[in-house]
């Protein structure tokens, strides 16, 4: 057996003591980032749940506030306008906005095709003058490449 120096011995203590520390340390970290991710599903769990129980509530009270005949409004709206739709059921919520949607008529699908045009005509135009800027853009590089070169080679061109 080797006998150590009291130096060496101190070392020895110190270095456990310190590896020690450090796994306290990293246990710690460990255990207080697990907790935080509990933490945080509890929290978000209880949120979409509150979340939830306010969206019903919203649901019941637009029901009690609608009458027999709106309902019935509504509904006859809905068969009218989209007698192909897949979707059997509604939400209260789109059958609301499908009873204040309005439908189009021939100066609005007029208005619709102008606004249209317009907008391609200005993406159109924007697509062209940003080709044009690149390539003014290109040809100041190619030039600029050119003079660099002529510069050294000897022949300035100024």
């Amino acid at each position: 057996m080797v006998k150590l120096r009291e130096e060496q011995k101190a070392e020895l203590i110190r270095q456990e003591k310190e590896r020690r520390r450090i796994a306290r340390l990293r246990q710690v970290r460990q255990q207080t980032a697990t907790n935080a991710k509990v933490i945080r599903d509890v929290v978000s769990r209880k949120k979409t749940q509150v979340i939830e129980e306010i969206k019903s509530q919203i649901h019941e009270q637009v029901e009690d506030m609608m009458t027999e005949q709106e309902r019935s409004e509504i509904e006859n709206n809905l068969r009218a306008r989209a007698p192909h739709s897949k979707r059997k059921t509604m939400t209260p919520r789109s059958k609301k906005r499908a009873a204040r949607r309005r439908e189009m008529t021939e100066t609005d699908l007029a208005l619709a095709e102008k606004r249209n045009a317009d907008a391609m005509r200005r993406l159109r135009n924007q697509k062209k003058q940003e080709v044009e800027e690149r390539e003014q853009r290109l040809a100041k590089r190619k030039e600029a490449a050119q003079k660099a070169n002529a510069i050294m080679r000897g022949n300035q061109i100024l």
